[in-house]
């Protein structure tokens, strides 16, 4: 029977420092936006009204960082919600393992309790009244509340199965002052159907290639490109057969028009 409750009471401890094994679902983003301060309002607002945990919330005038945990619904809402706060250049959603090591508050509780049990033996030599007394006295209170909180982590650490967090960083996108050139050249195909061709002035339909090079951040481009008939006939040998292009143009793109 000694040798049962022996082997019980060893168990009960190596459950009560063994490591749990949680998983952790992290969502990591980093985003681009002309309009930092409106997406930091909204991811600030955001972690208002879900009452979620904010751990972590830095700005500068770059940049504005935002770190929380979260429960499963509001990682998903938050993850819908980062597409509308600009141009995101990363964005990494994974689940891993973490470790919940109760080693060191093991070890920590060990030691309070040998410490406590010598101030205990000290405290029953002293008189009752004097300052030493009350020191000692206010010490091991001190030290019984530190073992319970340790205790009362490591009970939480073992009932915890998922946990979510989130880390979000906005950077200011500066928009250039004045024309900001590219070297962007491309490649077109085009096509030109006549409504009403003339036998004499052109053929039914003409298609061919054109180089389309861009050269502004807010794509200004020229083209140059040449078209050759696709139905002409040899009895019709006074239509033109080629047609050569030559254009200028912008695209809009509002947030760069222009420049």
């Amino acid at each position: 029977m000694k040798k049962i409750l022996i082997i019980l009471f060893l168990l009960s401890c190596q459950m009560l420092f063994a490591q749990k094994k949680a998983l952790v679902t992290r969502l990591e983003a980093t985003i681009y936006s002309a309009e930092k301060t409106e997406g930091k309002n909204a991811l600030v607002n955001f972690a208002r009204q879900k009452g979620v945990s904010v751990s972590n919330q830095t700005e500068s005038q770059e940049s504005f960082l935002i770190e929380m945990n979260l429960t499963e619904n509001a990682l998903k809402k938050l993850d819908s919600l980062i597409l509308n706060l600009g141009y995101i250049e990363s964005r990494n959603l994974q689940t891993v393992e973490d470790v919940q090591n109760n080693g060191k508050d093991s070890l920590r509780i060990v030691f309070l309790q040998k410490k406590m049990q010598t101030y205990q033996n000290e405290i029953s030599k002293m008189d009752s009244m004097s300052n030493r007394y009350f020191k000692y006295w206010e010490d091991i209170r001190s030290m019984e509340e530190e073992i319970y909180q340790l205790q009362a982590n490591q009970i939480d650490a073992r009932q915890r199965v998922m946990r979510y967090s989130a880390s979000v960083r906005i950077y200011q996108e500066s928009i250039e002052k004045g024309i900001s050139f590219v070297n962007m050249p491309g490649l077109e195909y085009t096509m030109l159907f006549v409504e009403s061709p003339n036998p004499a002035v052109s053929t039914q339909r003409y298609a061919g290639y054109s180089l389309k090079y861009m050269f502004t951040k807010g794509k200004s481009y020229f083209n140059v490109g040449a078209m050759k008939a696709q139905n002409r006939t040899e009895a019709d040998s006074l239509s033109y057969s080629e047609l050569f292009l030559v254009g200028f143009g912008q695209d809009f793109y509002t947030r760069y028009l222009g420049r």
